[in-house]
């Protein structure tokens, strides 16, 4: 038995046994896969899980936050918005608030004759301003009167709502009044998780930069649908649906926290209703303390003056009056230094506007330099870079990259899918345990990110992304005090690396960082420029034709696509993400020491290109959608030339990162483990025996305990699955359709059948994957979960949802 300190489980385990139930050859191919050292790799997660489960029980964010202490490589660090309830705060008089209720709509239901949100099908009641229906599959409430709702008013949806077994609700809106709810192309989208225990709870979606799906600025809604619940007879019922204004959100409180946009780039900000100071007594540092802030505010209309003091005296003035853009603040606090000073922040208005205050914080040059950028390239396979061995010169600089570093050479992914995959990258959590699978789903404050642990260790963290799935749309804002997403960014590779990114730099260089950079490519459609799609341009013709997708591989202008033509375009974008990946590396020390940068390359998951029978990467999770690029480069720290053969997972890349920058995980909620211990000093023990799993998530349901996952141990990959593809239904022109089948287990030896076309036969492996396997990730799934129901249990979130992310996962074929 592999024991942990919560749970069992069921393997066999001793030598003898073996012998007498596998006989002689069994015991040969037992050795061959050390079926000990399996054991052992298998009880090291276990004990990993376990000691997750237990944390998560009495789990608290900001308590494992402050636990961690104060860094002993950044200096001192003092962060307005983590100190809010301690602020003193004095309020003014204002005028009228400018849009008080402007824009505000409510449907509620006083009787069955005033009812205009009504079923399309089926019987509905109406009992003490409820409306009460049992949910057709199929059917939705439509909206029958006039609508003219400001889509730039609105700053948040609330729906009061009761279920009893629907998992999600949705809400679509057109700026056209004749749209139907099948009207795809007319129609925005909301997607809201609910709770189905037949209690009414009130879901919140913030929408400040929600309502952009098929809406422009300017425009007003005109119908509503709502789809209460995704179960059929489902016993629903509804209260009401508000499009709450932009100011009265804000206006509930004087302050708070949150996070706002303007000019596409998202901070974490503290509001305040004006006019309104803040202050807050600090104890400042003998060395060189400075104070940064941004600024911004809500309306035009209605001019903000902010203001900065120490001990009353007045050291900083700015008014400003528009609303579409951030400005930058700076006080030099020197001539304070070493003292207890009460610093105000204060802000006023003609009309009561709202203000925010970005990331305001007091700090000092960092003890000790040492910055951290994670460069991850979407749907990357590690075959496709030369350093992997299998192809050449496809990517010249990240070999010498790598060559300067760490290589991993069998790194793999959590998952098939950025949404699932990034969320286990960022909190060393399986996705079991996130429970972030699909693209309505997001991370729950509760959990504890990467970026925010770095953020509380005075790091300064910026996250640019071309992906949504990995930005605010799945929880991924978490930590991150500035965050720049597609909408600014574009999808092109050279859109990343260009003034917004290097502007950043420029205003954070000083401090120690952390940077998260998510490009889109090589990511479908395939479309290299020019010269990266010379050996598409100078292939000869022909090949073997495959039907035309211009949403998830083929670029616009490209007519008969073809396996070949697929290839090579895929190959062009992964030469021209390396030429960009050079600049970036060049451009890099006019801003931060390069000796004291740890850089990671990775990849959220890889891409089938028609192997098998399959394109893009769903499941299952063959070798080509989950075998990843894991580099990692550090000249002053790490050491050079290292390539590591054993296999690991995105989900150690956290806690490698934690354990290098100096800080102390115990505390901490990880499933990962670091792999410093295989590069540097003396390999521990078990260095040898390793194990790596990724879960097949997409298309699964939560209650579902099925054992779909892979599992990388000893050169093997053990693939147990529900959608593999039938060869037979397969033809050179129409790939295999993906069809809901019973799990069916495969096994193959990665390293001597690189492409997995042989799979491992023998009742060896049969046995060893029904008793060992999937036993196993039974029980590793069971405490996922369980970690899941205590971290993102049963409560009312404020579900964070932004449709103008919806439309473009939905032109990138992920939504329909």
């Amino acid at each position: 038995m592999v024991r942990s300190r919560s749970t069992r489980i069921v393997l066999f385990t001793l030598p003898a046994v073996l012998v007498i139930a596998l006989g002689g050859a069994a015991i040969y191919r037992a050795a061959d896969l050390d079926l000990f050292g399996f054991y052992l790799a298998a009880g090291r997660i276990c004990d990993r899980t376990a000691a997750a489960l237990e944390k998560a029980r009495i789990f608290d964010e900001k308590t494992a936050l402050e636990a961690l202490g104060e860094s002993a490589r950044n200096g001192f660090i003092y962060r307005f918005d983590d100190h809010l309830e301690e602020a003193s705060s004095e309020a003014g008089t204002a005028g009228p608030p400018a849009g008080s209720g402007e824009g505000s709509f409510s449907i509620e239901f006083a009787g069955e004759d005033a009812v205009e949100l009504r079923p399309e099908q089926g019987e509905f009641a109406v009992r003490e301003g409820l409306l009460e229906w049992v949910h057709r599959m199929g059917s939705h409430l439509r909206h029958e009167g006039e609508l003219a709702i400001s889509k730039d008013d609105i700053g948040e949806v609330e729906i009061r709502l009761r279920v009893k077994e629907g998992n999600q609700a949705e809400l679509f809106w057109s700026k056209n009044s004749g749209a139907t709810a099948r009207d795809w192309h007319q129609l925005g989208e909301i997607a809201v998780s609910t709770i189905p225990d037949n209690e009414f709870h009130v879901y919140r979606i913030n929408a400040t930069n929600a309502l952009k799906d098929n809406l422009n600025y300017g425009d007003s809604i005109a119908k509503i649908f709502f789809v209460p619940s995704d179960v059929a007879g489902d016993e629903v019922a509804l209260d009401y649906i508000r499009f709450v204004p932009r100011k009265e959100k804000y206006a509930r409180t004087p302050c708070g926290v949150t996070h706002e946009t303007l000019d596409g780039e998202m901070r974490r900000v503290i509001y305040v209703n004006t006019p309104q100071s803040l202050g807050f007594r600090i104890s400042l540092p003998d060395d060189d303390p400075v104070l940064d802030f941004g600024m911004g505010i809500l309306e035009n209309a209605d001019p903000v003056t902010f203001r900065v003091t120490v001990d009353s005296r007045e050291v900083f003035s700015q008014r400003i009056a528009k609303s579409e853009e951030w400005r930058e603040g700076r006080v030099d606090l020197g001539e304070w230094a070493g003292q207890s000073v009460e610093i105000g922040l204060g802000a006023e208005s003609g009309k009561g506007n709202i203000a925010f205050w970005s990331n305001p914080l007091v700090h000092t040059p960092p003890r000790e330099r040492f910055n951290v950028i994670i460069v991850l390239e979407d749907a990357l396979r590690a075959d496709y870079l030369s350093g992997w061995g299998l192809r050449k010169g496809t990517t010249p600089v990240k070999d010498g990259f790598a060559a300067g570093g760490v290589c991993f050479l069998n790194a793999f992914s959590q998952a098939t899918k950025t949404r699932p995959s990034c969320p286990s990258i960022m909190t060393s959590l399986y996705p079991t345990a996130t429970g972030v699978w699909e693209f309505t789903e997001t991370l729950a404050e509760s959990y504890l990110t990467l970026a925010e642990i770095l953020r509380s260790q005075g790091f300064a963290t910026a996250a640019f992304i071309q992906n949504d799935n990995a930005g605010p749309s799945a929880g991924l804002h978490q930590g991150f005090s500035h965050l720049f997403d597609p909408g600014i960014l574009g999808r092109k590779t050279e859109g990343l690396y260009g003034d917004e990114l290097y502007g950043w730099l420029a205003e954070h260089g000083d401090r120690n960082i952390f940077l998260y950079l998510h490009l889109m490519d090589p990511h479908g459609p395939y479309d290299p420029p020019p010269p990266f799609d010379a050996r598409y341009r100078e292939a000869p013709p022909g090949g073997t034709k495959v039907p035309r997708d211009p949403v998830l591989h083929d670029p616009g202008w490209l007519e008969e696509p073809t396996i070949e033509s697929r290839r090579l375009l895929y190959e062009g974008e992964v030469r021209h993400n390396d030429f960009r990946f050079g600049e970036f590396l060049n451009k890099l020390p006019e801003f931060i020491p390069p000796d004291d940068t740890l850089i990671v390359f990775i990849s959220d998951h890889g891409e089938h290109l028609g192997e098998h029978h399959l394109w893009e990467h769903r499941p299952p999770g063959f070798i080509q959608v989950l075998h990843v690029p894991l580099i990692m480069v550090c000249p002053g720290r790490l050491p050079r030339g290292v390539r590591v053969d054993q296999p690991v997972q995105l989900l150690d890349v956290m806690p490698t990162i934690l354990e290098l920058a100096g800080i102390d995980q115990s505390g901490l909620l990880i499933q990962g483990e670091s792999l410093v211990s295989l590069f540097r000093g003396k390999p521990p023990a078990f260095r040898g025996r390793r194990l790596a799993v990724s879960e097949e998530v997409v298309f699964k349901e939560k209650d579902d305990t099925a054992e779909l996952a892979s599992v990388f141990f000893g050169g093997r990959h053990f693939i147990n699955s529900d959608r593999f593809p039938d060869p037979a239904a397969a033809t050179a022109e129409q790939p295999a359709k993906k069809t809901k089948r019973p799990i069916e287990g495969r096994g193959f030896n990665y390293r001597r059948d690189r492409e997995e076309t042989q799979p491992l036969e023998g009742s060896f492996h049969s046995w060893l994957n029904r008793r060992w396997i999937k036993p196993w990730v039974r029980e590793l799934q069971d405490q996922g979960r369980e970690i899941r129901s205590l971290l993102a249990g049963n409560r009312d979130d404020e579900i964070v949802s932004d449709p103008e992310a919806r439309e473009r996962l939905r032109d990138l074929g992920y939504l329909r």
